[in-house]
C-alpha cells in the first residue's frame, strides 16, 4: 500500500456556477412559526403535508406546541456587516459573518397581541420558521432531506410607540438569527400550497362567564376571548 506523505487531506472547494432557468428570489417575510428548538421535520411532513402537520402541533401541550406569529407589515433590516481585518502585510481577511437582525412592524393584533408576544422575549427554547408573502416556507436543512427551524439570538417584542397624530401606534418585533449559514447555504424552502396565515391559527386566551341560569345538570355560560 502506498502511503501519501504530507497530505493535509484537502478536498476540492467550489461549486457549479451555471445560471438556473428558474431562480428563487424570496418575497417579503410576512410571518413566522416559533417551534421548540429540538423539533425537526421529516421529508414526508413537508410540502403539501406541512399545513396539516402545523395544525396538529398548534393544539398540543406547551412543551411541543408551535406558535404562529402573523402579520409582519414592514421590516427594518439591521443586519450586521461582516467583520474584515487586514493582516500585517495589508491583506484583507474576513473574520466573522454578520448576523441577521430584523425589526418587523406589526399592527393588526394591536396592543393585546403584542403583550402576548412579550412572553417570548429572550426565550432561548425556540427556533423560527419564516413564511413569505407567496407562502414559501423558509427553514434550515437537517440531515439528508429533513428540515429544522432557524436558530435565534433574539426574540424581543419592544415597548410599543404611541400614536402621534400622524403615525398610528407602532408595534415592533425584533428577530436576530444566530447562524447566517441557515439563511444562505443551509436554506431549505418549499411551497406550502395554501395560505398559512389563514390555515394555521394560534390559540387565544378564553374566559368563561357563568350567566347564572341553568339547572343542577346544565349551566348557561358565555365564552369571551380578550386580553387577560
Amino acid at each position: 500500500m502506498t502511503v501519501i506523505l504530507n497530505d493535509p487531506g484537502c478536498t476540492a472547494i467550489g461549486g457549479n456556477t451555471g445560471t438556473p432557468g428558474c431562480a428563487f428570489n424570496p418575497s417579503q417575510i410576512v410571518g413566522m412559526i416559533l417551534i421548540p428548538k429540538e423539533k425537526t421535520f421529516t421529508n414526508v411532513q413537508l410540502g403539501s403535508a406541512f399545513i396539516a402537520t402545523l395544525q396538529a402541533l398548534v393544539n398540543v401541550g406547551e412543551a411541543t406546541r408551535v406558535y404562529p406569529v402573523f402579520k409582519f407589515e414592514g421590516v427594518e433590516d439591521k443586519t450586521e456587516d461582516p467583520t474584515k481585518k487586514n493582516t500585517g502585510y495589508g491583506v484583507p481577511r474576513y473574520t466573522k459573518r454578520g448576523k441577521y437582525n430584523w425589526m418587523f412592524e406589526m399592527s393588526q393584533g394591536g396592543h393585546c397581541h403584542h403583550t402576548k408576544l412579550m412572553a417570548f422575549n429572550n426565550d432561548t427554547s425556540k427556533k423560527a420558521i419564516f413564511i413569505t408573502a407567496d407562502n414559501i416556507v423558509l427553514m434550515a436543512k437537517y440531515g439528508v432531506d429533513g428540515a429544522k427551524g432557524m436558530s435565534l439570538d433574539i426574540i424581543k417584542a419592544h415597548d410599543f410607540k404611541i400614536n402621534n397624530g400622524t403615525d398610528p401606534a407602532k408595534f415592533v418585533l425584533e428577530i436576530g438569527l444566530s447562524r447566517a449559514e441557515e439563511m444562505n447555504e443551509d436554506l431549505l424552502y418549499f411551497d406550502a400550497g395554501a395560505d398559512i396565515e389563514d390555515s394555521v391559527k394560534g390559540l387565544l386566551d378564553v374566559e368563561l362567564y357563568d350567566l347564572g341560569a341553568g339547572s343542577a345538570t346544565k349551566k348557561t355560560g358565555h365564552r369571551n376571548s380578550h386580553c387577560l
